[in-house]
């Protein structure tokens, strides 16, 4: 009856409903407002996902067969090399930190690739910034990299970026600056040594990478609010950039002469392309670095400079860290020459840059995709040699590791000086992680649909 009178009294307004999710005993429901507010967030995330899909649609409208006939071949690749996909869905499912935020955004999340077979705190720690053109980048392009290397001992981050149209190029190298400052903070956290980070980027994602070093690096030289950056480009110990398309002028005739839409790579970059190229960046500050009479010049670290403009070069690429540029000299999408062209733009700068590693015949998606897919890990194993090679500095061995050591083959990692303590970790290429994930003529049939 008490129960029945105070329904009564609540339904007639006389007595105030405080609590909309009231359980039994007059106790809040929480499971039910915190699943209301799970859907109210997915549900905001799939809006958020369908404007921009339309605004991607309007974009590219212009040019609407030739991205049909794309993701009509992307699909055909996609099914070609179904097992090795699952292979690595299946992975990425059991053995992955998934979306594990680095900011506030939606898209501020990174996959973590831990190592299961090393007890060691003090692991490498490896940031890889995948690629997508700007506009399809995901964080999952990495899976086969960091399952290759996590099972060599390294620990990889691979973060997500907002891709156009949700960002233009100043949002994206936002996102990168913060992933990177998040890992540097949280290394140890995941059981690597926060002295040993090498950043690593393919396609877009080197861009990115390198644009924004070059940007830290100006930061820290000509700026005297050096304690306001979250992070400093000599921290990293090393960058190497996969098939990067660093001349972004170049890259979008190429693109805009293979089909793409010229009004989404201005969207994506400004009318002012070259202000986002690291090669054109690399000669606006080589000029700023040749001026003695620089308005800057009077700023801390700016102030160290020596009077002669060698030795300012020396000085500005010491702030930037060893830089091996790899590419495949069947590269469609970003032809090698543009890795060419970038090392010799930095080498005018004083850094420290290897001679471009080149890989014969290989396409812009073979280092991450194909190659991994048919059991080929020279490039894994290379960059974990590399690794290795900088954090254990090696000033005569070291900057010509890659291009000396041919390890195309299991039998070549071994050494008859194995025994010796002073060698470098070896990468096991017997390892399971390094098997090969579908049959070869799938993988060519395969190679062929790609589109990029």
């Amino acid at each position: 009856g008490v129960q029945k009178r105070a329904e009564e009294l609540v339904s007639s307004k006389k007595i105030p409903f405080r609590a909309k999710n009231m359980g039994k005993g007059g106790r809040v429901d929480t499971t039910s407002a915190n699943k209301r507010s799970v859907l109210s967030k997915r549900l905001s995330q799939v809006w958020t996902v369908l404007k921009l899909t339309v605004k991607l649609f309007i974009l590219v409208l212009p040019q609407w067969p030739w991205w049909i006939i794309m993701v009509i071949r992307l699909m055909l690749f996609s099914l070609a090399v179904s097992p090795a996909l699952a292979s690595n869905v299946w992975y990425w499912l059991r053995r992955v930190r998934k979306n594990v935020a680095y900011g506030p955004g939606l898209r501020h999340t990174c996959d973590i690739y831990l190592p299961t077979n090393s007890t060691k705190n003090e692991k490498p720690l490896l940031i890889f910034v995948t690629g997508g053109a700007w506009i399809i980048g995901f964080r999952g392009w990495a899976c086969p990299l960091g399952r290759a290397l996590s099972a060599q001992g390294v620990v990889v981050v691979a973060p997500d970026y907002r891709n156009a149209p949700q960002a233009k190029i100043d949002g994206m190298l936002d996102d990168c600056d913060l992933a990177i400052s998040w890992t540097i903070k949280n290394a140890q956290n995941l059981g690597a040594d926060p002295n040993k980070i090498i950043l690593a980027g393919q396609s877009a994602g080197a861009h990115l990478c390198a644009l924004l070093l070059l940007r830290k690096a100006e930061q820290f030289i000509f700026s005297s609010a050096t304690h306001e950056q979250s992070w400093k480009p000599n921290k990293i110990k090393g960058f190497i950039g996969i098939s990067g398309p660093y001349h972004v002028e170049a890259t979008s005739v190429h693109w805009i002469a293979r089909g793409l839409n010229k009004h989404l790579f201005q969207w994506i970059f400004g009318s002012d392309m070259t202000r986002h190229s690291p090669t054109d960046e690399c000669l606006r500050i080589l000029t700023r670095v040749d001026d003695p009479t620089s308005s800057n010049r009077t700023t801390s670290n700016w102030g160290k400079f020596h009077s002669t403009s060698s030795i300012r070069k020396a000085s500005f690429g010491s702030s930037l860290p060893p830089i091996c540029l790899v590419h495949g000299t069947a590269d469609q999408s970003a032809p090698s020459v543009t890795s060419e062209l970038f090392e010799a733009r930095l080498k005018l700068l004083g850094a420290n840059v290897m001679p471009t590693v080149k890989y014969s015949e290989w396409s812009h998606t073979d280092p991450i995709l194909e190659k991994p897919f048919a059991g080929d890990h020279t490039l894994h194993a290379q960059i974990f040699d590399q690794c290795h090679a900088w954090l254990k500095p090696q000033p005569i061995a070291g900057q010509q590791f890659l291009k000396k050591k041919d390890i195309s083959s299991p039998s070549s990692s071994s050494s008859e000086n194995d025994t010796t303590d002073t060698l470098p970790p070896q990468f096991n290429f017997n390892s399971p992680d390094c098997a090969r994930l579908a049959p070869s003529f799938l993988i060519t049939f395969g190679r062929w649909c790609m589109p990029f």
